[in-house]
Parts: structure tokens; sequence; C-alpha cells
């Protein structure tokens, strides 16, 4: 038999009911796209862009094929924000064909209604094929408790303007309810306000099938209305003069199979949407289609593709320099970690191994995209960190030809390549970023097993805190392993030291101390850890010593130290466990507003009970009557709040401090910081009592002769599973101080 002449058979078979289709479920259905969440509403209605849903009522539960998997209250779970109803009779049914009627418009209207109540910045599109009447179908809005509250009418709210409102300020007013039908008697003003727009008034439309069989793929985009071309711009009816006509894209075969809808919805494929849009029905309608109306919305890229024009986002290709096919596309305005080996639900259409270059448009500054090899993240397998710099407009194409670029820095984005065995065409996990690090909190290490930086990467070591670690441990390092590094940011003062031995404590098997000596933002590759060396640029200083034993491939610990305040006027200058404590990151350097000085402070600590945390965090006063409050990081816990206490006029301002601190106790509940002493500048301590307070006093740090604090920056560790300890170090603004 013809192979067209069987497909059409079956299609036969199937609209009878003779044959089942595949009806996968909502779980095995879902991704995790948004397509119907948006970022940034302050753009016209006009200019943002839609799922539609092409007969929507006419799901798994219909006599014949369905056009959609999905119930509508699942379809709106999954971003639609258009629908495409078909009504007959009074009281209203949803009919297709005419004969099968197996859903009532009130029950679907309610289930609308009921969405955009409990998603307040929801707006919802219904476009009606409407074959009853004007009376009937008032029967049925009113007969929805609350609809009515939601429509949008142009005319009551909008009158006189002349174009569409933003999105925002529909949200803002709760209309958020557009009624569209195909029936010139049916459309205008109803009872309670509601209103319907004429299709032919405020929208342009192509022809609706792409052909009957999968075999049939007509891609041009002709207008669906002889009498208004596709690329008809406004509105001429007196009710919205002027508004921009919103372009109903229609993406669907006359046969309604899933398998046809996965190739109609997919962003490359053998229809490509990507390409009809941008090749086909964008340069027909000289704009960007509003509601794209696909069958079976789950399948396919759709959900992803809308989501990514709306918010910005990039677009995946499998070769080099934009080349070959399209992999995926999703946004970068939402955080979100993708595992190309997962099911579709987490990959967003993305497929593994497959992307060699991708495009931005419309993504924000400060956004982080970092690529891996491997699916789980392991950084010692290839890995690429993509820093956008500046906001790329949603009309701007930026490229990024390749990910095995050591560093690539232009104006737009920088990109630096942690290389092992290749990157391109083995991306295995996605993870994007917002509002990264612009100091050196994600400063970094990478080592190698060859010279120069070269064979494998043995592993990544974080350059945010002071610590010491064996190898091989937790952190990826393989022991004896290591022969040259790659620094990749770090911040000046940083001291990096690498142990022939465990335990980072003796230089008798040979140590190779690397010393930042001014910050360090363009990869630096430290050819050996065998010889001493300075880098070209004076920033880095490797210094070999200890032991006659070969240093290479023999690394078995590390110690890193790190001042965060190198440069600052803090007191104390060095870093020290006496005022630093052991464990956490730094917190920002709070100060006092110009010309003033601290006179006081309060103490927040956890009372006694369970794991221990003592001092959780100090607020000074930047002034003798508890006003002008500064703060540092703090811990999450502690209702005892001590003070405030104040150096008087005649005392003060503060010059220096001491910190109670307690040392590791292996076994036992650590605590860290318990207390600390403000010290007035005529020698007067300012004490508070908290219940919890172990450890040792510090010896007093003092500011400079002249100088008095004006801020102090905290060092927290921050609440994980395990022993907490909270509130860690200290340390101390001074400015000179020329107050009589």
């Amino acid at each position: 038999m013809n192979i067209k002449l069987w497909l059409l058979a079956l299609i036969l078979m199937l609209s009878s009911g003779c044959v089942s289709v595949r009806q996968p479920s909502v779980d095995n259905a879902i991704n995790d796209a948004w397509p119907g969440k948006v970022v940034d509403r302050s753009r016209p209605f006009s200019e943002y862009q839609w799922v539609m849903s092409h007969n929507a009522f006419v799901t798994n539960t219909w006599t014949g094929v369905p056009n959609q998997s999905l119930s509508i209250r699942d379809q709106l779970a999954r971003g639609v924000r258009g629908l495409m109803l078909d009504t007959y009779d009074d009281p209203v049914k949803l009919c297709h064909p005419k004969s099968d009627c197996q859903a009532k418009l009130v029950d679907v209207l309610n289930v609308v209604t009921t969405f955009l109540r409990d998603n307040p910045d929801a707006v919802i599109t219904i476009h009606f094929e409407d074959y009853t009447t004007r009376a009937a179908m008032q029967g049925a809005f009113k007969a929805v408790p609350g609809m009515a509250s939601y429509v949008f009418n142009p005319k009551v709210r909008w009158g006189g303007r002349t174009e569409w409102p933003t999105l925002q300020q529909m949200i803002d007013a709760n209309q958020r309810l557009i009624l569209i039908t195909q029936e010139s008697k049916n459309a205008g003003a109803y009872e309670d306000n509601v209103y319907m727009f004429k299709d032919k008034d405020i929208t342009v439309e192509n022809y609706w099938s792409l052909g009957n069989t999968i075999f049939d793929h007509d891609l041009s985009c002709k207008t669906r209305w002889d009498s208004i071309p596709l690329d008809a711009k406004q509105a001429s009816h007196s009710d919205f003069r002027g508004w921009s006509r919103l372009f109903v894209m229609n993406h669907y075969h006359g046969s309604t199979i899933p398998t046809h809808s996965a190739d109609d919805n997919e962003l490359g494929g053998s229809v490509g949407l990507s390409d009809r849009i941008n090749n086909k029905c964008k340069p027909a309608a000289k704009r960007d289609p509003n509601f794209i109306a696909v069958d079976f919305i789950e399948e396919g890229d759709v959900l992803e593709y809308v989501e990514a024009h709306n918010n910005g986002g990039v677009v995946a290709y499998e070769g080099n320099d934009l080349t070959q096919s399209l992999v995926c596309t999703f946004s970068t305005a939402f955080e979100r970690t993708i595992n190309l080996k997962g099911e579709d639900k987490e990959r967003l259409g993305c497929e593994n191994d497959e992307m060699r270059s991708l495009s931005l448009s419309g993504v924000k500054k400060g956004t982080r995209i970092t690529l891996f090899d491997s699916p789980d993240g392991n950084m010692q397998d290839d890995y690429a960190i993509i820093d956008v710099r500046r906001d790329i407009g949603r009309d701007k194409i930026v490229r990024v030809n390749t990910f095995e670029k050591n560093v690539l820095d232009n104006a737009d984005y920088r990109l630096v390549y942690v290389r092992n065995n290749g990157l391109d065409g083995k991306v295995s996990r996605i993870k994007v970023e917002h509002e990264v690090p612009i100091d050196y909190l994600d400063a970094k290490i990478v080592l190698y097993e060859g010279v120069n930086g070269s064979q494998n990467n043995v592993c990544t070591i974080e350059l945010d805190n002071t610590y010491a670690f064996n190898f091989p441990s937790s952190r990826g390092c393989d022991n004896d392993d290591a022969v040259s590094a790659r620094l990749l940011k770090a911040r000046k003062n940083t001291v990096i030291q690498f142990y022939g031995n465990w335990h980072a404590n003796t230089c008798n098997q040979g140590c190779s101390t690397i010393t930042v000596l001014k910050d360090v933002d363009t990869p630096i590759t430290i050819p050996t850890f065998e010889n001493s060396w300075t880098s070209p640029d004076g920033k880095v200083k490797v210094v070999r010593s200890g032991g006659d034993q070969q240093l290479e491939g023999k690394i078995s610990s590390a110690r890193i130290t790190i001042d965060p305040y190198a440069g600052e006027n803090v007191v104390p200058r060095t870093s020290s466990s006496a005022s630093d404590g052991y464990w956490g990151g730094w917190g920002p350097l709070a100060t006092c507003p110009a010309g003033k000085y601290v006179w006081g402070f309060r103490l927040k600590s956890e009372l006694p009970g369970g794991d221990d945390t003592a001092l959780n965090a100090i607020e000074m006063y930047c002034s003798t009557d508890g006003s002008l409050p500064i703060k540092s990081k703090e811990g999450p816990w502690g209702k005892e709040v001590k003070g405030p206490v104040f150096c008087s006029q005649s005392d003060g301002p503060v010059t220096g401090f001491k910190i109670k601190i307690e040392k590791p106790v292996g076994d036992g509940d650590d605590t860290a910081a318990g207390n600390v002493r403000l010290i007035c500048k005529n020698g007067k301590e300012l004490k508070l009592e908290p219940s919890a307070q172990w450890g040792d006093w510090s010896p007093t740090f003092s500011c400079p002769s002249g100088q008095s604090a004006n801020g102090f920056a905290t060092r927290v560790e921050d609440p994980f599973d395990g022993d907490d300890t909270a509130l860690n170090g200290m340390r101390l603004h001074c400015e000179l101080n020329q107050t009589p």
C-alpha cells in the first residue's frame, strides 16, 4: 500500500476512535520552562508572545482524536496563556466537530477564572470560534461568578489610548482576560463591562494548516483573510483605533497526532519552529507573533521558545560559530541548573553532548552561565564560565562561537574555559546564576596533571576563605597528581601553599607557596610547582622551598590563606585565629557616614542549649544616642540582646577591641566567638556579658595613633547540616580623627 494512503487510513481510524492515541501523563509531559512568567512587564501587551492551545478543550477525554493531552487546567499551569475554543448551542457547549460536544463553556470559564484568581500576574486570551448566539454567550458569562471583573474592556478604562496598555498596567488594573470572537454579531460590549473583540478588528492571522499529513509541510506564512494582509499593523475600530494588531500564528497540521506536534513544535526539526518564525512568518508580518497556536503544547520546544522570547536567553547550536542545527533555547531570567542527561522536564529540550556554540539575546548584566562536561557539575572535568558584562538587548544577537577559548574578553561577556579533554559538543550540565560576585568571592585555582596547565584537570579549588585540606578530599583533588596550575581569579595578598605531605603544616617533603601580589582578574598559568617563578606582569610569585624530593606530581595537601581586607585600614592588619576565628566567610565592611565614628555597640547571642553558637551578631553605633546603627554579616540564631553601651563624650570614640574566641574542640560543640569588648579612646572598656560565652580573650587590637574606629566587619559561618558556630571573628576599620 502507498505510504501516504496508509497514513490517511490510519488517520481515519484514529478519528473514528478505532485506534488509541498515545496520551502522556501530566508528570511525564511537564518540564521546567516558564512561558507564562514574564520578568519585565513594562512593554505594551502587543510586544509579548504567548503559547496558544489550538482546540484547547479537545483533550484525551474526547471521542475522536484529541488536539491536546493535558486538561485546560494543566495547560494553564504549564504556562499556556491563549485558548482556542469552539462554541455551539444554548447553553453553550464546546464541540469539535459540531456533533461531538463533551464540555460546557461555563465549566471552562470557571477554570480560567479560578486560575486568574490564584495567579495575579497571569493574563489569558480566549479566542472563540463561535457558532452560537450573543444571548447564549451572555448567559454563559453571567453564570461564572467573578469572571466579569477580570475581562479586559478597551472602552471602559482604556478609552482614548492609541496603543495597548503595558502588561503591568493590565495586571494592576486586574483586567487580565481578553476575549476575541470570530463572529461579528457577538463582538462588542456585554453586561457587567464584559467585552469581546472581533478577530478581524484586532488581530492578523496566517492560514491555519501546515498540511494534512506529516508528509506535507507548507511553511509559508500567508494571511488567512484576503482582506487583511499579514503585515497590517494598526486597528481602525473606534473602540481601540491605532492599537497594534495582535499576530496569531497558527502552527499545526490538519491531522492531530502527537508525533506530528513533536516535530512541528521542535525548535529545529524538519518543520523548524524557529526557522519558520524568523524566515517566513516574521518577514511576512514584519513582527514577531503574539500567539503561537499549536497542538499538544507539551511536545517539542514551543514552551521554551516563548519563555526565552519574552525574557531573554540562550539559543544553542550543534556546530561552532552558530552553525548546524538548533539544539535548544531557554531563558536566563531565572536561576536554574539543567542536567542534560535528565528527563525532558529537567533539560528544557537540550540534548546531551550536542552544543558547540550559543547566542545571547536579552540577557542581563551580572548573569553567569556555566557549562559543564560533567552532568553532576564535577569541576575535575571541562567547564566554561560566561559572565555577562552589560545588558544585551532583546533584538541583539551576541555570539559565543566556541566554549574552548582559554579566555575571551569583549564588551558583552567574558568567557573563561578550564580544559580537561574538550567541551565543545560535550556539554552535559548548564547552570544559570544571577548577581554573581563582583569581588573575589568566586576566586579559583585549577590544578593540572601536566606542566603549563596541560593534560587532565586534577581539581578546582575555591579561594574564598581561609582553610586547609588533604588530598584526596571532598573537593575532588587527587593525591600525588598536580604538577601545575591555572589561577583563574584571586585577590591581592591571597596565599596558596601546596605541600608534599599531608596536614599542610611542614615543608620537609617540599612546599610551593603562591603569593598573589596584585589582584588577578585574567587567568595566569603557573608552569610548575617544582621551581620558583614570578609572572611577567608581576602579579604572582611562586617560591619552591623545603625538602629535596620531587614536588611535581607529589602534592598531598593545601592551605589557603585569605585576607579579604588587604589594603584596607583595619586592625588587626593580618589574619590570625585570635581575631578571625576558624570558620565562615567575611561580611561587608560596614562604615559610618563621613566624619562619624563608632561610640557604642550591642550584641545578639543564642542562649545555651543544643548546638550552641554563642555570639551571632554585633551592631555598632556611629553616635552616642543609639542612632546611626551599622551592621556587617550576622548569624541567624539567638534572641538574647545585650546593650547597647557607649563611650561618653569625654571617653570616646572607640579606638580598639578585643574578642573572646573558643578554640576548636574536636568532637565537642564548637562555638567560636562568644563576646566582644570595645575600647574607648581613653582606655575605658565597654563590657557586655552574654549568657553563652566560652574561650579566651584576644589581646587588644588598637587603631594607629590619631585614628578612631569608623566601621567593622564580621566573619560568620553560614548554617549547614553540622556543628554550627555563627559569628567567628571581627576586624575594626580605622580612620584619621581630626575632631578636637
